[in-house]
């Protein structure tokens, strides 16, 4: 999301417990910013947010924010390139939506299912 000249990430993607809390309260809890809006365009880009690696690109819909690991093989998904408003991992080819839902695996049978935990 924008704000300004800058972008903030909201409720970065943490492990429970794995955030520092302010009287009871995560700090993931809330918006920070972590680059300039100039520094955030239509291919991939890795920021550090608490301590943790996301991804950054805009779509049409905004800016999106995910974390910097491709689930099947754990490559930085900033190496890889947005094609059709997907992000597809550089390694192999794993394609996420906005959400971070993994929507293709090229190594299926065209139609299967992909599994739920496969999200970035």
């Amino acid at each position: 999301m924008t704000h300004g000249a800058g972008v903030a990430a909201p409720n970065a993607p943490r492990e429970a417990g794995s955030v520092p809390a302010i009287k009871g309260r995560s700090l993931a809890n809330y918006w920070h910013p972590i680059g300039s809006a100039a520094e955030v365009g239509e291919q991939p880009k890795k920021f550090r947010l608490l301590d943790e690696d996301v991804v950054v690109f805009r779509d049409r819909e905004g800016v999106v924010v995910l974390k910097d690991l491709c689930i099947h093989r754990g490559t930085s998904l900033a190496l890889g390139t947005i094609d059709n408003g997907v992000l597809r991992c550089a390694y192999h080819g794993w394609e996420y939506d906005r959400t971070g839902a993994c929507v293709r695996i090229p190594a299926l049978p065209e139609g299967s299912p992909i599994p739920r935990k496969a999200r970035a």
